[in-house]
């Protein structure tokens, strides 16, 4: 058992457009239908999903945040009676009983400058499509200069924030957002030059990890030119003997652990100093991936709990639902080794994410930033709950579930799950059709 959770919060993510068009028939149906007590709201408005077969972006986002904010590099930012819109949403919510949490990803940059982009092995910068959001390397001064701008900002002019949650503090893992223009060297940053000076100061080798990368990517991008047999799919053994011979992969992921720790803390300092827009000021949380992939991602999830208010740990379906697939899919196209079903068998057993479906069902393409609507197996929740266990004091633990395409019964299971481990409180994401009265009313009971 996990332990019930002090910090009293059944969040549910609600859209800024869909906030602002049905405001009174979305409070009256959580409260008749739900036990939710907070509404999750992003930090960015208006990020505009676009959606199709072939892939799903996130376009002209603006910060949501007043005009008067000051930053020192270029960033859409609200006017001022856009601001106004939801600055008064808020305080209706809270008329209404509800609190207010922003999740906030500091990392996911609107419009700021390329300089400020991660760097991939090759000295390819990861940029977005146009309009759309990138990610900003937490070694760059800048990136680290907007994220407290932006955490001081919220604090400052939220009139009614109660909690403030950080999120995605990770390296790059989304690549449905460039599904299927797929390049797998978008996992293998950061080597930009602030990553250098940093390798500098620590006297890491950071060009020795690099040419370990390079190796890794070659590997897993060119045909075989020996078919494994099927027989003895890739597996546990082979991936530690891979690690064995190359101490510098290691090595890379404990430098990126390090970078990202030490950006968060810069974002919960300004966080504690800034003066929140009314008497008190909201307590400070984090989320993080699952378990089996938080530390590869760069997320030292064990330091960062003691810092903070609270932890939300994420159980999202597009891992198994769209990246691990993405991933897997290109590699077997890449390197032509063989069943591309094992690969993701294999994949699966290595994040400890069940044993997932025997046929995947497509959803015909991106829906909800999924490509398939049962890949998530119902023993995931379990089986990574396990990995956190021993974090002490287990009462900050907030659970991060996922509702998609109107399944109900896949987040009944999940919740379920939570709740015999004791969990109570919960934070939920849900997509616009999620939303409706129908599927609220649906959901009575689950949530």
């Amino acid at each position: 058992m996990v332990g019930l959770v002090a910090t009293r919060m059944r969040a549910l993510y609600v859209p800024w457009e869909l906030a602002l068009r049905e405001r009174d028939r979305l409070f009256d149906d959580l409260q008749a239908w739900t036990k939710i007590d907070t509404i999750m709201l992003l930090d960015l408005y208006s990020a505009r999903l676009r959606t199709g077969t072939h892939g799903v972006t996130y376009h002209n986002s603006q910060a949501a945040l007043p005009p008067t904010t000051q930053f020192n590099s270029p960033v859409r930012i609200m006017s001022a009676g856009e601001f106004a819109g939801i600055a008064d949403f808020m305080r209706t919510a809270r008329s209404r009983g509800f609190k207010i949490a922003s999740l906030v990803a500091p990392l996911f940059i609107p419009a700021a400058g390329e300089s400020m982009a991660c760097v991939d092995f090759t000295g390819r910068k990861l940029l977005g499509p146009k309009d759309s959001v990138f990610y900003g390397c937490p070694n760059n001064p800048a990136v680290v200069d907007y994220g407290q701008t932006f955490v001081r900002g919220l604090i400052g002019s939220w009139p009614a924030m109660d909690y403030l949650s950080l999120d995605h503090l990770e390296y790059p893992i989304n690549l449905f957002t460039s599904y299927p223009n797929v390049d797998l060297r978008d996992l293998f940053v950061c080597f930009c030059e602030w990553c250098q000076m940093r390798a500098r100061e620590e006297e890491f080798d950071l060009e020795g990890a690099k040419e370990e990368v390079a190796s890794l990517f070659r590997s897993i991008s060119s045909p075989r030119t020996r078919a494994r047999p099927t027989a003895g799919p890739f597996g546990s053994a082979d991936v530690l003997a891979f690690l064995v011979r190359r101490p510098q992969l290691t090595a890379w992921l404990d430098f990126r652990r390090r970078s990202m720790t030490r950006y968060a803390r810069s974002l919960l300092d300004a966080c504690r100093g800034a003066s929140p827009a009314r008497g008190s000021k909201p307590k400070i949380g984090f989320y993080f991936q699952l378990p089996s992939l938080s530390n590869l991602v760069g997320t030292d999830h064990e330091t960062l709990f003691p810092l903070f208010d609270y932890a939300c740990v994420k159980f999202p379906d597009y891992i198994p639902g769209s990246v691990l697939p993405i991933v897997t899919d290109k590699i077997s196209e890449k390197t032509r080794a063989g069943d591309k079903m094992v690969l993701r068998s294999t994949m699966r057993e290595l994040l400890d994410l069940g044993p997932g479906p025997k046929r995947y069902r497509p959803l015909g393409g991106m829906k909800d930033v999924l490509l398939y609507s049962n890949a998530t197996d119902p023993s995931m929740v379990e089986r990574q709950l396990k990995r956190i266990s021993g974090l002490k004091p287990r009462t900050k633990i907030i659970p991060h579930v996922w509702e998609h395409n109107g399944d109900v019964a896949s987040l009944r299971a999940k919740i379920e799950v939570l709740r015999r481990h004791g969990f109570r409180d919960y934070t939920v994401w849900a997509f616009e059709d999620g939303l409706t009265r129908e599927n609220l009313r649906t959901a009575s009971g689950v949530i």
